[in-house]
């Protein structure tokens, strides 16, 4: 065989390993987002109904998880292709709407306000005032005031014992957080109705001291001593939302040995059983789960600068709606 053809077939066989190596890397499970389009500022909510990915049918291939972040991509591989589809409303029969909330005004029947309380992981008081609604939108604003021996006031508001889903269900949220230091906002997030150990965070948003504004997504084991996180993270700008204030709208699914995630469409996060290891002890375990919102001060928001300006809706959450699906019976 001559030279030439030899180094050719050496050199192609290089590229094939090389290739190989970078599979190998991007099942790595890291932290690291692929870029996702944000919304426009006030545009309306069009989640996506999933990429088809090269591959017209079969289980899901690593090609068709190319734009999920490599630290999910293990819950998914393998799996229907159904699975990455946010899908809403749901076009199958097997899902029925539960919640349509517009907020038009707090329903008192699904949602309590806390009013003159604390949370003991923060510095804000929360009262009842922080919390409005204003236009069709669900308004909690947090002030630089002194109340209740604290600094600051936020307000937040929960459907325990009023509102609750079953094991599994669909949420989606569309929702605009402030971007300030020391601000902790959470337009949605999860816990079991007994109390028991567990939490989904659908939406975190923080700009820590020195850091870029970021979006967390996790879930969480028992609170106390051994608690742990499995948490994705993702800057704001890497999500087209350069400022930190862009409206964005999340979706959560969770089905039995499985809870995937997406931001503006685009799948965010999976967790599934066995990863974490701890999976099935709080979210294959039969629970109800009320919702959450809430706009926190210090704690992982890290320390408010007093004297920032936080008028003008600089330190409000502004949640725009919230629906919700169950399995349907029959």
């Amino acid at each position: 065989m001559p030279v030439a053809s030899r180094r050719r077939r050496v050199a192609v066989g290089l590229c094939l390993l090389a290739a190989v190596a970078a599979v190998l890397v991007a099942l790595r499970l890291d932290e690291t987002a692929a870029p996702v389009s944000a919304l426009e500022e006030g545009g309306a909510a069009t989640p996506s109904t999933g990429s088809a990915g090269p591959t017209p049918s079969g289980p899901l291939t690593l090609a068709d998880l190319r734009e999920v972040p490599a630290a999910s991509r293990g819950c998914l591989l393998g799996r229907p292709r159904a699975a990455i589809r946010a899908d809403l409303p749901p076009t199958s029969a097997r899902w029925r709407e539960d919640l349509d909330e517009d907020f038009d005004r707090l329903r008192p029947r699904i949602w309590n306000t806390r009013d003159e309380t604390r949370l003991d992981h923060d510095v804000a008081y929360l009262l009842g005032r922080n919390v409005a609604t204003r236009r069709g939108r669900l308004a909690i604003t947090a002030r630089q005031e002194a109340a209740g021996g604290r600094s600051f006031t936020s307000g937040f508001v929960d459907t325990d014992g009023r509102y609750s889903l079953p094991p599994t269900f669909q949420v989606a949220v569309r929702a605009k957080a402030p971007s300030r230091q020391g601000l902790w906002a959470a337009p949605l997030w999860l816990r079991p109705t007994d109390r028991s150990g567990g939490e989904i965070d659908l939406a975190e948003t923080t700009r820590r001291p020195g850091e870029p504004a970021r979006v967390s997504q996790s879930i969480h084991s028992a609170y106390g001593a051994g608690h742990r996180v499995a948490a994705r993270r993702f800057e704001l700008a890497g999500l087209g939302d350069r400022t930190g204030t862009a409206w964005h709208d999340y979706v959560v699914r969770k089905t039995p040995g499985l809870i995937v995630m997406w931001i503006d469409g685009r799948v965010s996060s999976a967790f599934c059983a066995g990863s974490p290891a701890w999976y099935e002890d709080y979210y294959d375990a039969g629970k109800r789960w009320s919702l959450r919102i809430n706009l926190q001060v210090g704690g992982w928001g890290g320390t408010p600068r007093i004297g920032d300006d936080w008028s003008g809706g600089r330190s409000t959450l502004l949640v725009d709606s919230v629906r919700t699906w169950v399995r349907a019976r029959g």
